[in-house]
């Protein structure tokens, strides 16, 4: 399920490296091109090119679906699922995402998946969550696939399998997904379903990491710092925890903090390391937060 901010940037991408300008996409629209009203609902959304409009990009997104373009569908159920130009309704959501999945949408797919998981604006049923997810994976949505991962590693609605779920991981990794290589980097840390490498687990930590992936850069920043699958290098903890803490992992912020507190890879300083620590605190991390108490 997507965060507004999540799908802002994603279309902000979309509209950035468009073909047509805004001015084209309205004149193909106008003509009948369902695509084309569907790339200028993003452009709307986004506010890419012209004013930003989330009624106009309903209105288009609209036109996109009913003219047999499902991505514009999967468009238009993020939009009801997050109620902006319209009134909030996951009914209506879900109605748009199953339309979009119908059509060939991978995300649509998965959308739909994470509706019926939580029982929103659908029956609650894993099963056919699974399969959702399983569609939109087999069609290369690699959250799906990750997702899939996820699900097998809980054993929720499926039986639990460390093996399935690194076979998951694996393909979200393969297709770009960095949180995907992160999860199956911890698998190969650990010899969870997979040959335990502590240097296979170093190189998916540094995709993931390369990715932009938090979490795999603190896993890498601490495998530099234990020397495990690669030479020691306190600076480069250093380096690849304040890279982690930049992205919002606590963990990296906690640890990079400890680091500064004892003057490891780092310059010492407390006021540094205080303000870290603080900066876990605030992500969440209930140790960093007793630590100040």
């Amino acid at each position: 399920m997507k965060t507004l901010t999540k799908w802002l940037a994603l279309l902000s991408l979309m509209s950035s490296t468009a073909l047509a300008t805004p001015a084209q996409e309205q004149k193909a629209c106008d003509g009948g091109d369902a695509k084309a009203c569907a790339a200028l609902g993003t452009s709307y959304a986004s506010g890419e090119g012209v004013e930003q409009s989330f009624p106009k990009a309903v209105e288009l997104y609209k036109k996109a679906c009913d003219g047999g373009d499902a991505e514009g569908c999967t468009h238009l159920g993020i939009i009801y699922d997050l109620g902006y130009g319209v009134e909030k309704s996951a009914s209506k959501a879900a109605e748009f995402f199953k339309k979009a999945c119908d059509g060939g949408d991978e995300e649509g797919c998965s959308e739909l998946g994470g509706m019926h998981m939580k029982g929103q604006g659908v029956e609650q049923s894993d099963s056919k969550a699974n399969g959702l997810y399983k569609k939109a994976c087999d069609d290369g949505e690699t959250a799906a696939c990750f997702t899939l991962g996820a699900i097998h590693m809980l054993g929720q609605g499926v039986e639990k399998s460390p093996s399935k779920a690194a076979e998951f991981f694996k393909k979200a990794c393969d297709g770009g997904d960095a949180e995907g290589c992160s999860e199956l980097g911890i698998m190969h840390m650990k010899g969870q379903g997979v040959e335990k490498s502590a240097s296979r687990a170093f190189e998916l930590f540094k995709k993931a990491c390369d990715g932009g992936n938090a979490q795999g850069c603190s896993q890498l920043g601490w495998m530099y710092r234990e020397g495990q699958g690669v030479d020691k290098s306190l600076s480069k903890t250093a380096e690849l925890f304040k890279k982690a803490c930049d992205g919002g992992d606590a963990w990296g912020c906690k640890h990079l903090s400890a680091m500064y507190g004892l003057g490891q890879g780092v310059q010492q300083s407390r006021t540094k390391g205080v303000e870290l620590v603080k900066k876990a605190c605030d992500l969440g991390d209930k140790e960093a937060c007793d630590i100040l108490k």
